[in-house]
C-alpha cells in the first residue's frame, strides 16, 4: 500500500465521487445530532460491536440513507479467513436482492462497506501528513485487513470499476474509494462533531446510482427470475456428444455433426462456475463497432490483490451462438505505447502464427479508466491538462506518479485450455513446451516481429485435439498454447522507449540476467531460459524427482520465489543464480535434483547451454566495461605455451584450448582483450562454452532437442500424489508472491490460467508418431 494512497479534502472527495443529484434541493437533515450515543461509547472505551450497533441504529432511526439499508455482518469472509466485514449498505428497492439479516454475508449484494475501529491513530490505516499508509504495525495490519478482506473481496465477488469503503475510527471517519491503481481517501474528520456534514454525505451516497458507487455498467446481473439463468443451467448439463478428454480412442460417430466439439472438462468448468449460488452476469464485450454479450458465473481464475491488472478469467457462453469461449477481463496498463492484447492477437492470427489463442472479439470498455492517478496529480498540483486525457506527445508514463493508470478491457478467445499442472506425463509436458516454442519463434518471423516477454507457467496451457491415426481411429492428443501476449513488444521498438517504470514479467520464471539488471532489454536467450524454468518447475512439483516433499517445497521456494535486495532493488535469489553459475541442479543442502533418464538428460543439456550463456555474457559484460590502455603488440619472443592449459567439458567433447591467469596470448593473433585482464574477474569462456551459448540465441537448437526427446519412449512419470508441493509449509524467507508479484512472507500455490480448443485435426499420422509411447 505504500505510495498507493492519496488523501484529499472531504469536499473534493464528495463533490467528485458523490455529487448532489440535480433538482433535488437540500437534503433532509435531522434536528438533533444522531451520533451523540457514539461519543458516549467511545469515551467509555466501549467495544467495536457496541459502536456498530449505535451507528446502525442512528442510520435507521433517522433514515439517513433512503434507498440503502445498513446491516452488520457476523460471518467471516470465508471459512479459511480470520477476518470479516463489519457492515455494509444494501439496496432496498431491488426485489431480486432483498436486504439480508445481520447474520448473512452476501458480498455480491453489498453496495458500500463500513469498517469500525474503536479509536486512536494506531487504528487509522492512512495518514493526513503523507500520501501513503502509516508505517506503524497496527496501521499496516488495519490497511492489510481492508485490502485483503474488503476491497479484494468486493472486486472478486462483483463486477466493479471501483469500491467505496467508509472507515469509522471512534468519532472520526474517512471516506475511501478504491480502484485498480490505488485508493483515494479523505482526511480524517470528526463525524460526530460535524454531524450535519456527515448526514449530508450519507444522503448523497444513498442518491448515487450503482454506477456512481463503482458497479460496472457493462456487467448486467442475471437473477433467478431471468430466463437466461435457466439457460445457463441447461448448458451446464452434460451431453452425450461431449468428448472425454482423457480417452485414448474416440468413436467418431458420437461426435456432433455440426463439428462443434465440446470437451467434457469445458462443460465441467462452466458448471463449476455456477455452483454455490455464484452471481451470474451478462458481460458486454466490444467487437469493432458492435457489442457481443457473454454469460458468465464465478471467475475460474481471479488474480490476488485489490490493485494491479486484476485479471479475471471466465468459462463463458456466447449468448447468441451458445458456444463456449474463454473470456479474459482485466485492467490493462494504460501507458502510451502499450498495445492492447487483442490488437496483438489479431495481428498474430492474421500472420498465421500457430499455437496461440484464436481471437473472437476484444476492446476497451468505454469510459472505464482508473481515476486515482489523476486525483494524485491534482493533489500534487501537477498540470491539470493531464487529467483530461493523454496526448501522443506526452512521455510513455508519468515518472513522478507512483499510481499506474489502468484501462478496463475484455478479450474473448475460442479455446478453453487446461493448466500445465494437469499434464499427464513428462512427454506431454515436453510436447506442450515445444509447441509454444514454435509459436514464440514464429511470432519473431511475422510482419511485426515481437517477443512475448512474460513466459510463465500460467501463460502456457494445454488443449486437446482430435487426431486421426493411421488405422483410421481417432484419439485425443495434447498440444500447447502460448497465451497472454499483453506484455509483448516488437523487437524493433527503440531501446530507449521505456513504456512503463517497472520491469515486466513473472518473477518466478524470469532469467537471471533480467532479474539482476532491470534495465536490460529482453532477448531471445532470456525467453528461452524462462521456458527452461517452466519445464523445471512443473517437473519438480508434479512429477517424480528424487526429493521428498519438504525438499520439493524448499527447492521451489529457494529457486523460484526468493530474492535478494541490493541498493533498494530486488535481485535474483541465491539458488537460481547458483544453479546457473555452477551449471548443476542442486538443492540448498547439496542434493542433486534427479527425475528419470530422459528428463535428467534434457534438463542437464539445457542447463549446460544456459550455464555457458551466463559465463559468456558475464565475461563480455566485464570486457565492455573495462578501460583499455594504448594498444601494444605482444612480444614475439615470449613463449605462448607457458600460460595455456587444456580443459574438457563434462560431456567428453574433445579438449579445447582455454586460457587462465593474468594474461592471455594467442600465437599470430592480436586482440585488445589481452590488456583488459587486470580489470576482469570473470573467467574467460572456453570454445565449447561459446558454442553452447550460441545455441540459446535462436530457437532452433531448443526445438530440435525437444523433438529428439519426444521421439523417445517415456515411462509413466506423473507423481501419484498429483502435487508434491507442501502447501501448508512456510519456509520463512524473503520471497515474491507468485499470484501478485508483490513481496510476501508466505508462499502461495502456483495458479495457472487455462485458456482454450475445439476442432478436428484431420492429419493422418502413424500411431507411433502421434501417441504417447509409455512403458
Amino acid at each position: 500500500m505504500v505510495d498507493k494512497a492519496v488523501c484529499v479534502p472531504v469536499d473534493y472527495f464528495v463533490n467528485k465521487f458523490c455529487p448532489s443529484p440535480p433538482g433535488t434541493g437540500s437534503p433532509p437533515i435531522p434536528i438533533n445530532n444522531p451520533f451523540t450515543q457514539i461519543v458516549t461509547l467511545v469515551n467509555a472505551k466501549a467495544e467495536e460491536t457496541d459502536i456498530e450497533a449505535a451507528f446502525a441504529a442512528a442510520v435507521e432511526e433517522h433514515d439517513l440513507t433512503p434507498g440503502l439499508a445498513f446491516r452488520k455482518c457476523v460471518h467471516k469472509s470465508s471459512k479459511d479467513s480470520t477476518l470479516k466485514i463489519d457492515g455494509a449498505f444494501h439496496r432496498t428497492n431491488n426485489p431480486d436482492t432483498p436486504v439480508p439479516e445481520d447474520v448473512e454475508l452476501r458480498p455480491a449484494d453489498q453496495i458500500v462497506v463500513v469498517e469500525f475501529k474503536r479509536r486512536g491513530d494506531e487504528c487509522d490505516p492512512f495518514s493526513d501528513d503523507t500520501d501513503s499508509c502509516s508505517e506503524a504495525s497496527s496501521c499496516e495490519n488495519a490497511c492489510g485487513q481492508i485490502t485483503s478482506t474488503y476491497a479484494e473481496l468486493a472486486f472478486a465477488a462483483q463486477r466493479r470499476v471501483a469500491f467505496f469503503l467508509l472507515h469509522v475510527n471512534g468519532v472520526n471517519c474517512r471516506l475511501t474509494r478504491w480502484d485498480r491503481s490505488g485508493v483515494v481517501s479523505t482526511v480524517s474528520f470528526d463525524y460526530c462533531a460535524n454531524w450535519e456534514l456527515f448526514c449530508q454525505i450519507l444522503w448523497r451516497m444513498s442518491q448515487c446510482s450503482d454506477e456512481q458507487l463503482g458497479l460496472d455498467p457493462t456487467a448486467h446481473r442475471i437473477y433467478l427470475s431471468n430466463p437466461l439463468y435457466k439457460f445457463m443451467d441447461d448448458m451446464a448439463q452434460p451431453r452425450e456428444s461431449d468428448v472425454e478428454h482423457e480417452s485414448s480412442h474416440i468413436d467418431v460417430n458420437s461426435l456432433p455433426r455440426d463439428g462443434r466439439v465440446v470437451y467434457r472438462y469445458v462443460r465441467d468448468l462452466f458448471k463449476a462456475s455456477l455452483e454455490c449460488d455464484a452471481p451470474r452476469y451478462v458481460l458486454d464485450v466490444p467487437d469493432g463497432t458492435t457489442t457481443r454479450q457473454y454469460l458468465v458465473g464465478r471467475p475460474i481464475f481471479c488474480a490476488k490483490g485489490a490493485m494491479g491488472r486484476g485479471t479475471q478469467a471466465f468459462a463463458a457462453l456466447d449468448r447468441q451462438t451458445g458456444e463456449f469461449a474463454w473470456l479474459k477481463d482485466c485492467w490493462r496498463v494504460a501507458y502510451f505505447g502499450i498495445e492492447p492484447e487483442g490488437d496483438v492477437l489479431q495481428a498474430l492470427n492474421k500472420a498465421q502464427v500457430p499455437h496461440i489463442p484464436t481471437l473472437r472479439c476484444h476492446g476497451d470498455l468505454p469510459g472505464q479508466r482508473t481515476v486515482s492517478p489523476r486525483v494524485w496529480r491534482w493533489a500534487k498540483k501537477h498540470d491539470q491538462s493531464t487529467e483530461d486525457g493523454a496526448a501522443s506527445s506526452r512521455p510513455p508514463y508519468d515518472g513522478d506518479c507512483p499510481l499506474r493508470p489502468h484501462k478496463h478491457a475484455r478479450l474473448v478467445v475460442k479455446e478453453i485450455g487446461m493448466p500445465l499442472r494437469d499434464c499427464p506425463t513428462g512427454k506431454n509436458l515436453i510436447r506442450v513446451i515445444s509447441n509454444c516454442l514454435i509459436a514464440h519463434s514464429m511470432a519473431l518471423k511475422g510482419p511485426t516481429p515481437r517477443l512475448h516477454r512474460d513466459i510463465s507457467g500460467s501463460n502456457i496451457v494445454m488443449i486437446p485435439k482430435l487426431q486421426r491415426c493411421k488405422n483410421g481411429s481417432w484419439k485425443v492428443v495434447w498440444r500447447g498454447l502460448l497465451c497472454d501476449w499483453e506484455l509483448s513488444k516488437p523487437v524493433d521498438a527503440p531501446i530507449s522507449s521505456l513504456r512503463q517504470p517497472m520491469r515486466s514479467g513473472t518473477w518466478q520464471f524470469m532469467s537471471v540476467a533480467l532479474l539482476n539488471d532491470h534495465n536490460k532489454p529482453v532477448e531471445i536467450c532470456d525467453e528461452l531460459e524462462a521456458f527452461f524454468n517452466v519445464i523445471l518447475y512443473y517437473a519438480v512439483r508434479y512429477f517424480t524427482p528424487n526429493l521428498d516433499e519438504p525438499q520439493v517445497g524448499a527447492f521451489i521456494d529457494e529457486y523460484f520465489d526468493q530474492f535478494n535486495c541490493y541498493d533498494n532493488e530486488w535481485r535474483c535469489g541465491f539458488r537460481k543464480e547458483a544453479v546457473l553459475s555452477n551449471g548443476v541442479l542442486k538443492t540448498g543442502d547439496g542434493t542433486k535434483v534427479l527425475f528419470g533418464r530422459h528428463m535428467d538428460s534434457l534438463l542437464r543439456k539445457l542447463l549446460r547451454w544456459f550455464h555457458a550463456n551466463h559465463i559468456v555474457r558475464t565475461y563480455q559484460a566485464e570486457l565492455e566495461q573495462a578501460t583499455p590502455p594504448a594498444p601494444l603488440l605482444p612480444d614475439p619472443d615470449e613463449d605462448d605455451e607457458d600460460d595455456a592449459i587444456s580443459v574438457s567439458d563434462e560431456e567428453g567433447d574433445p579438449r579445447v584450448e582455454s586460457i587462465s591467469g593474468a594474461s592471455r596470448k594467442r600465437p599470430r593473433a592480436f586482440s585488445l582483450d589481452i590488456y583488459y585482464q587486470k580489470d576482469i574477474t570473470a573467467r574467460i569462456p572456453t570454445a565449447k562454452e561459446y558454442e553452447d551459448a550460441a545455441k540459446v540465441q535462436t530457437h532452433d537448437a531448443f526445438i530440435a532437442l525437444l523433438d529428439h526427446f519426444m521421439n523417445l519412449t517415456w515411462p509413466k512419470d506423473r507423481d501419484p500424489s498429483g502435487d508434491r508441493y507442501p502447501m501448508n509449509k512456510d519456509h520463512g524467507s524473503a520471497r515474491i508472491d507468485r499470484s501478485t508479484g508483490e513481496y510476501s512472507t508466505k508462499i502461495k500455490g502456483s495458479q495457472s490460467v487455462p485458456i482454450i480448443p475445439l476442432g478436428l485435426d484431420n492429419e493422418r499420422t502413424d500411431d507411433s508418431d502421434s501417441e504417447d509411447d509409455e512403458d
